[in-house]
């Protein structure tokens, strides 16, 4: 699982959660800097992006939306402090997207990743992926 997250303590805080229930994770600063990771030929593949919206320079909608192009298959839930209405709003968003809104616990950060790799195995056992 790949954590894009500008806020250290936040970013380390993610990355903990996840290890301990037994995910391998990279950390990354950036959306752009995590755009270019994914995009190089000598990426690993990830199995699902959590990505805050708010970051310096490329927003992580738009990473998702690049990403959409060229990996279709991936995962990327988006992370926010904002209520719902604004983040859909202020993000440009016009459907529901995989997201999760801050604060959040450990229980709810680890349903939502397991979510979005069961619709992710459903997608790829109906051959869509």
């Amino acid at each position: 699982i790949l954590v894009v997250e500008n806020v250290k303590g936040a970013q380390g805080a993610t990355a903990k959660t996840l290890t301990q229930y037994g995910y391998e994770v990279l950390e990354v600063a950036n959306a752009q800097e995590a755009l270019q990771l994914i995009l190089s030929k000598k990426s690993r593949v990830f199995d699902c992006v959590l990505c805050d919206i708010v970051q310096p320079g490329m927003t992580g909608v738009e990473m998702r939306r690049q990403l959409q192009k060229t990996h279709p298959d991936l995962s990327v839930i988006l992370l926010s402090g904002s209520p719902d209405q604004f983040l859909m709003q202020d993000a440009g968003l016009n459907v529901p997207e995989p997201h999760l809104r801050r604060p959040f616990t450990a229980p709810a950060l680890l349903a939502k990743v397991q979510e979005v790799q069961r619709d992710r195995a459903r997608l790829v056992t109906a051959g869509q992926a």
